[in-house]
């Protein structure tokens, strides 16, 4: 893919994406669908990867990982409604291209949803943070600090999201 070398973001930093997604929150969550309601809707992480924002959101219907573009090489723009998969961690993920007024466009895979959702907010926690380590957006050694009040404990990196995704705990 061409890297765009002229390309503004949409979002400039780390708490800017934050920021625009917590705002936004309630209608994804709400998009997402019902699920677990033990879940409470939070963005657990937002990063850059090869040049593009990834983001990690915790709601009741599972973990929803979100891309947005950054002028990087990940993002492929689609029409909205259309999908298109990409290899994070050496599995293809299937996003499904979406816009929104505020957001702007994004791409979006549910890493976690129906029977496999995590039971308590501790457990969703732990499968996000195994799950940016699985996908390799983060280094295994890098700690993904929880920014709300609970706190987790490790499920066991990509075999414990890989476990958790199959819906064995």
């Amino acid at each position: 893919m061409t890297t765009f070398p002229d390309f503004a973001p949409r979002f400039p930093d780390e708490e800017a994406l934050r920021t625009a997604l917590e705002a936004r929150l309630p209608a994804i969550a709400e998009d997402a669908g019902a699920g677990n309601p033990a879940l409470h809707p939070m963005v657990f992480a937002c990063l850059r990867f090869r040049g593009d924002w990834f983001a990690v959101l915790i709601v009741p219907g599972g973990l929803r990982l979100l891309l947005m573009p950054g002028g990087g090489e990940l993002w492929g723009d689609i029409p909205s409604g259309q999908q298109r998969f990409l290899t994070l961690g050496g599995y293809d993920w299937r996003f499904i291209a979406a816009g929104d007024a505020f957001l702007g466009d994004f791409q979006w895979c549910d890493l976690l949803g129906g029977a496999g959702l995590p039971r308590t907010m501790d457990e969703a926690l732990a499968v996000a943070r195994d799950a940016l380590q699985a996908l390799g957006l983060v280094a295994p050694a890098t700690a993904v600090e929880d920014t709300g009040a609970h706190r987790a404990r490790a499920t066991g990196g990509r075999r414990g999201f890989l476990r958790a995704l199959a819906g064995r705990r």
